[in-house]
């Protein structure tokens, strides 16, 4: 495999490690996040409050954001489509929602209870103004990616169900496209060979297993790592990923489940099911 690959998949690596919050510290703007594509090191969230973050949104909309009358997790009636560029969002009766990506040329049903969103669009500003967004870490994270590429970050969901945060953290999924690569996906060995050399830049991060499968004839590489950050509190915790990555006709596309270890065995099956409906473009 060339280094060039391995470089962008690298990237994606540590285009998934989330901010966390350094209590104390003030500010009167939203913080400024590294585009996804950096290969930086991870960037330190300057802890907002619900207000401000709702005047910073409120100030790059066209239209007065609603009242928070109503804050139901699933934005849309049944069946009913959020159609932008390159993308569209369809609720299902049982409130999950199929995701097409037309730029990725891929779709796949994300489950109920995600808060999803893409960013720039009409739902992500609305996401603010839902009852889950009272949480501070859940608008935490939604900040954490107001700066990201929509062509590259194509979909963001949030776990927001009950007891799913903890100490600070969230649990989140990010669906990153690189128009430009394709993995290398032959045998174990290429893909085992790829997540060594990608954990090498990363400082701390481990790889925990690779292995590959076919889902509805698309080759997906797994792998599973994890790394340590610090809380809002300053204490260490462990964060657990889960990723799929494949190639598409129109790039290679990585789904990268972020989650701790409380939530690993609830969440990963979920992630793990969720990539049984995937379909891809094969144009």
């Amino acid at each position: 495999m060339s280094n060039r690959r391995i470089f962008f998949i690298a990237v994606f690596f540590l285009a998934t490690i989330p901010a966390c919050v350094v209590p104390g510290l003030q500010t009167v703007s939203v913080p400024t996040f590294a585009p996804t594509a950096d290969t930086g090191r991870v960037e330190t969230m300057v802890a907002v409050t619900v207000s401000a973050a709702i005047a910073q949104t409120e100030q790059s909309r066209p239209t007065q954001l609603p009242t928070a009358t109503t804050a139901p997790t699933v934005r849309a009636s049944p069946t009913s489509e959020i159609i932008s560029l390159g993308s569209t969002l369809t609720v299902q009766v049982d409130a999950s929602t199929v995701f097409v990506d037309d730029l990725a040329g891929f779709e796949i049903t994300v489950p109920a209870a995600w808060l999803i969103t893409r960013v720039g669009e009409e739902e992500y500003l609305d996401a603010f103004q839902l009852a889950e967004a009272a949480d501070e870490d859940i608008q935490k994270a939604l900040l954490s990616v107001q700066n990201d590429a929509p062509n590259v970050l194509r979909l963001f969901a949030i776990d927001a169900q009950e007891g799913h945060v903890q100490n600070g953290f969230v649990t989140t999924m990010k669906f990153v496209l690189d128009g430009k690569e394709s993995i290398s996906l032959e045998n174990d060995e290429a893909l085992k060979a790829s997540a060594v050399k990608l954990a090498e830049p990363v400082p701390g991060l481990e790889i925990i297993s690779t292995k590959l499968s076919t889902v509805n004839e698309v080759l997906i590489g797994w792998v599973e790592s994890k790394y340590t950050m610090k809380n809002s509190s300053g204490v260490d915790m462990v964060v657990f990923q889960k990723q799929a990555v494949f190639n598409t006709a129109n790039g290679q596309m990585t789904i990268t489940l972020s989650t701790v270890e409380d939530l690993q065995g609830i969440v990963f099956p979920v992630f793990e099911a969720m990539l049984e409906t995937i379909q891809v473009d094969k144009k």
